[in-house]
């Protein structure tokens, strides 16, 4: 898939190759400056996009991992850490280019070299060439980087997916027009308003009417089950979100009919 799906490189430089926080110096008095830059034995000419990418695959891996601490799980937010995506966007300004749609695809690669330098030392330990409880981990951490490079394969072929989809095109104009995942999702929300809102619709209203200021448990027992039914965010376009992660994937002419 790697080979098949290699981005259009807008430039080559020099790449570290294993460009992470644990290979940089820092400035004592002044943690803002990086005074050096170790391991350079995997360095080459490349994509320096694949750097970047690299220096954020700590954002995926757990916190308490045996192998390599993580920061999934910590509150970035208040560690005052960007998130890989902000990250990313930080580096293309500061590159001089526009974000990239193809960041999934960095992340792929970098965790699938991981993977494979995981593996050798998992290959080495069983052939006695290396030891330590490390070494026997490395093959479990090997599997999951393999499937943590796939994950982010499959959410690259979706955005790519989305991207290729023409801005301007057939508008739907009934709800029998609209694609099948807009017309399952308009049924879903159809049977979910006529068999659960409706009977309680009344209820709700008199509720409101009564002006008591204070949430209706009914309403909010409607909120856990829409969620449940997947029947949530049914507002955030698809060009807004194109990997899905917050509404369905669907346009705002789809939303429209829903």
């Amino acid at each position: 898939w790697l080979a098949k799906n290699i981005p259009d490189q807008s430039k080559t430089s020099v790449v570290h190759g294993d460009f992470r926080v644990d290979n940089l110096i820092f400035d004592n008095n002044d943690p803002s400056k990086v005074l050096a830059v170790l391991d350079w034995e995997l360095s080459t000419l490349g994509d320096p996009l694949s750097d970047a990418a690299y220096g954020c695959i700590a954002h995926y891996v757990p916190k308490d991992s045996k192998m390599m601490n993580g920061l999934k799980g910590l509150d970035l937010k208040s560690l005052g850490i960007p998130t890989d995506y902000e990250y990313m966007k930080e580096y293309c300004k500061n590159a001089g280019i526009d974000p990239i749609h193809t960041w999934n695809f960095y992340l792929s690669f970098g965790f699938f070299r991981m993977a494979a330098i995981l593996q050798g030392v998992y290959k080495r330990s069983l052939q006695s060439q290396a030891s330590g409880e490390n070494a026997t981990a490395a093959g479990q951490v090997a599997k999951l980087f393999a499937d943590m490079s796939w994950s982010f394969a499959q959410k690259q072929e979706l955005v790519d997916k989305k991207s290729n989809v023409p801005a301007i095109g057939p508008i739907a104009v009934n709800v029998g027009s609209l694609g099948d995942k807009a017309q399952k999702i308009h049924n879903q929300v159809h049977e979910f308003v006529r068999e659960i809102i409706l009977p309680i619709e009344q209820d709700l209203r008199n509720h409101t009417e009564s002006e008591d200021w204070k949430p209706s448990s009914k309403m909010e027992d409607l909120k856990a089950q829409a969620k449940t039914a997947g029947l949530w965010n049914l507002f955030i376009p698809v060009e807004t979100d194109p990997e899905e992660l917050y509404g369905a994937g669907l346009t705002n002419l789809e939303y429209a009919h829903i």
